[in-house]
């Protein structure tokens, strides 16, 4: 297809989504009547009340520009004459209220130097902003401000911005204030990408700078952050198990989710497994209405030829209550995924990695009773099922040199439960008290339980020469621990946050189930004849005990500190025979450390600040890995490097810019482990990964952008390079680490607009750089090429919902990712599957 027939289709699409406003308009004819309009001050300043018969409050929206704070009330409409006034209070210069549109009510407040803040609530008279004014007297001079930037722009159609996170530091800051590179991802932002997938790899692969580009469609956690592993937390209950596949990303769905909370680069203010970063998911929160329930349904499918296997559905119901006291809060998600189409039209090559043929099942639940105002009990629960049915086709290698994989027709059924399947449950119990001799306590005790069985492989192309069969895999993990610390104050200008972190892994036995081959030959029926262990079942305990300071030093400058002292202990109860022949005597080996961190931020003026920091985090090296393949004489507590923690030393410093349309950062980062952990995948299907105890040094650029051109315009993006050595002879000849590790270029760019207060457009693109330099050394099996992602979005008020359109992949272009390049000519190639083709999804929420 030319560029041409590509712009013309695009076109088309436009002009469906106008037509669907134009049919949509009739359905506000019987808005919220707004009979009066009153500006009274109040404590905090303003109070500009909109009157209403009814007292509900309508959607809104959010722009910026300049001093001006526009909020359009939809589903409204004006009675009588507008409103407005100058100068109704210092620091506001004036307040107007217009008819904007047929059905909806625009407030415009504009500020005499900064934007204004409202929030909005509902009230017996109807709808009451409550605006923030700076009110002061010649008597009684305000005192100066504080030199902190001014918040974050909101994005167009966000209600709120959020100002505070609470991953960096384990307690709630503002983002400015934070010495080191946060990303903070909204409920709106996940929301409007879970349109095109619930898969949370590629939502953040999408958003994440330093993140590894999507994998599109691929259930395991392939993507480093800062070309390393990061660790994946739920309300800060950690998802990894040492020895486990990683899977995390599959244990809870967008549904579920209020935020998501990314500190780039190691770190060890949550404990281990943070080499690249920490990953912190944030579920849904109360509501403060007495009720609300959204209800969301959605369908998809390939554009191809709209292929019947390609369709997919979706439905979401969210119910919240708050009373008084207590809150309830439940999210329960549901989809089926068909199969996967590529650019070409051939269905993209099915393996344990694909999300094809997938129903995935999520239930959220969250009880929480505030004992006083200061005290609070909340108990969290979710639970996540993943099924694969209907495998019709497996994966097989293509004959083409560097091709795609194929699909190729295999009717399998399942007896006496050995169909694949993922089942994670977390059970989280938090308590606060907001001042308890003068600090605040926060108090976590956490259960989580993961179960993961693999699909049965093509076996017309593996046959595990290590144990002569064609064989699938299943492990059980059950992990418990709590947490429990305190944030207290030092006076104006510092505070401690200190506490312990305790957590116990009980990793269950890992196997491979030998399956009866004349049977899978002859009728297509996977039946399970005997068990090959890979891993022994094993214990692996953590001790934390931190202390973290903050102190403003001065007006301008900000420092921060701490330590953690980690002690760790890993117990093998029984010798262990492994799959290479050797035996593994039984045995406790005891580990520890301790880390630093320091922080620096310096306001240069209010609108842009710089950090610099030194940050080390650390891990204990994936045990199943060594034990799998370990030599005779291998003993437990030995002292062998392979068990040594891996601990990572970054330096970082950065610049942010807030200006009154602009938001901008950028930041250098280099780090380095002096006994780094590298898996080293061989040629060879038949053959067994090893792994590689080596210095290893990583180092990068980020930069992001989001610009807000005028009232309805708005572009951005973000930049992330990375590239990374290792000494794996420790000659000091530094070898390029493989692009499993390092991910190439990634450049991110998007272009929204609020085409009608009711209807939001959006563009967006990905730019994946190509990698050859790890494959001239011979490090990689295959160069990576590069390739160019464009998605369209469209958001549409219709009735009392909202209708999303999303369009992937929307010039069709015929690509492979690069977790599936960096398997084309190497032990797997059934892996390198293609991604897929342009694709539509439809979805529609209502919120009642």
């Amino acid at each position: 297809m030319n560029q041409l027939q590509q712009l013309n289709r695009l076109g088309m699409v436009s002009g469906v989504a106008s037509a669907i406003v134009i049919v949509a308009q009739p359905a506000f004819a019987q808005g919220i009547a707004v009979t009066n309009v009153q500006l009274q001050k109040s404590d905090r300043g303003l109070e500009l009340i909109l009157e209403t018969p009814t007292g509900k409050q309508p959607e809104t929206f959010r722009t910026t520009y300049g001093e001006t704070l526009i909020i359009d009330l939809i589903n409204t409409q004006l009675q009588g004459e507008g409103f407005v006034e100058k100068n109704p209070a210092s620091g506001i210069a004036s307040v107007e209220v217009v008819q904007q549109y047929a059905n909806t009510v625009r407030v415009k407040l504009v500020g005499t130097e900064t934007v204004p803040t409202a929030q909005i609530k509902t009230t017996g008279q109807g709808i009451a902003l409550n605006v923030n004014t700076d009110i002061t007297t010649a008597e009684e001079p305000a005192p100066p401000p504080a030199p902190t930037p001014t918040p974050q722009q909101p994005e167009m159609g966000q209600q709120e911005p959020i100002e505070l996170v609470v991953t960096a530091t384990r307690t709630e800051q503002r983002e400015e204030e934070v010495p080191r590179s946060v990303t903070v991802i909204d409920r709106e932002e996940i929301e409007e990408q879970a349109n095109f997938t619930q898969n949370l790899g590629d939502i953040l692969g999408k958003l994440v700078p330093g993140f590894g580009p999507p994998s599109f469609q691929n259930r395991t956690n392939v993507q480093t952050l800062r070309g390393r592993q990061a660790q994946i937390l739920v309300d800060g209950v950690p998802l990894r198990t040492n020895g486990a596949v990683d899977i995390q990303t599959r244990f809870i769905t967008p549904s579920a989710i209020e935020r998501i909370e990314v500190v780039r680069g190691p770190t060890a203010v949550f404990g281990g497994e943070a080499k690249g970063g920490v990953i912190n998911i944030i579920t849904r929160e109360p509501t403060e209405e007495q009720f609300e329930a959204t209800t969301k349904i959605g369908v998809g499918a390939a554009l191809g030829g709209l292929e019947g296997d390609s369709f997919s559905n979706q439905q979401e119901q969210t119910i919240a209550f708050n009373q008084e006291r207590f809150d309830l809060t439940f999210t329960f998600s549901r989809e089926d995924t068909g199969s996967f189409f590529d650019a070409e039209g051939d269905r993209v090559a099915p393996n344990n990695a694909t999300l094809d043929k997938t129903n995935t099942l999520n239930f959220l639940g969250k009880f929480g009773i505030d004992f006083t105002e200061e005290q609070r009990l909340q108990l969290t629960v979710n639970h996540t099922r993943d099924r694969r049915e209907d495998l019709d086709f497996v994966a097989e290698a293509s004959e083409e040199e560097g091709g795609k994989a194929v699909a190729v027709e295999e009717d399998l059924s399942y007896e006496d439960d050995t169909e694949p399947k993922i089942n994670n449950t977390i059970v989280n119990l938090n308590y606060t008290h907001e001042d308890l001799i003068g600090s605040e306590i926060q108090a976590q005790a956490y259960y989580r339980d993961t179960f993961n069985r693999t699909r049965t492989p093509n076996r017309r192309f593996v046959n595990f020469a290590p144990i002569g069969t064609v064989v699938n895999s299943e492990n059980d993990n059950e992990t418990w621990g709590g947490r429990l610390q305190a944030d207290t104050s030092l006076g104006e200008d510092s505070s401690l946050l200190w506490g312990v972190d305790y957590e116990s892994q009980k990793a269950g036995d890992q196997t491979f189930n030998q399956l009866d081959m004349a049977l899978l030959d002859e009728q297509g029926i996977v039946r399970k004849v005997g068990e090959i262990p890979i891993l022994p079942e094993f214990d692996f305990n953590k001790l934390g005990l931190f202390a973290q300071a903050q102190w403003q030093l001065s007006d301008r400058l900000r420092f921060s500190g701490g330590l953690r002292h980690e002690r760790f202990t890993l117990n093998l109860e029984e010798d262990f025979n492994n799959v290479v022949g050797s035996t593994i005597e039984a045995g406790e080996e005891n580990f520890n450390e301790t880390l630093f961190n320091l922080g620096l931020v310096y306001n240069f003026t209010d609108e842009i600040n710089g950090f610099a920091k030194f940050s080390q985090g650390f891990s204990a090296p994936p045990f199943g890995d060594v034990i799998s393949v370990a030599p005779d004489g291998f003993a437990i507590g030995s002292n062998f490097d392979d068990l040594q923690p891996e601990k990572v030393d970054e330096y970082e410093i950065g610049l942010r810019g807030n200006w009154e349309n602009i938001n901008a950062s950028l930041s250098a980062f280099y780090n380095y482990s002096a006994l780094g952990a590298n898996l080293v995948v061989p040629s060879s299907p038949n053959e067994i990964s090893s792994l590689a105890r080596a210095p290893q040094r990583v180092y990068g650029v980020e930069a992001t952008l989001d610009w807000q051109i005028e009232e309805d315009w708005q572009v951005g993006g973000t930049l992330s390079w990375n590239e990374g050595d290792s000494d794996n002879n420790d000659d000091g000849d530094f070898q390029p680490l493989s692009t499993r590790q390092i991910q190439p270029l990634k450049i991110t760019a998007y272009l929204e607009n609020q085409t009608t207060p009711g209807w939001n457009n959006r563009l967006q693109l990905l730019l994946v750089g190509s990698r050859d330099r790890a494959f001239d050394e011979e490090v990689d099996p295959s160069p990576v090429d590069s390739y160019v992602v464009l998605d369209y979005i469209s958001s549409i008020k219709l009735g009392q919902g909202t209708l999303q359109i999303g369009l992937e992949n929307l010039l069709d272009n015929q690509y492979l990712p690069v977790s599936s390049q960096t398997s084309l000519g190497g032990n797997l190639p059934q892996n390198a599957f293609a991604a897929t083709g342009r694709r539509v999804t439809i979805n529609y929420s209502l919120t009642w």
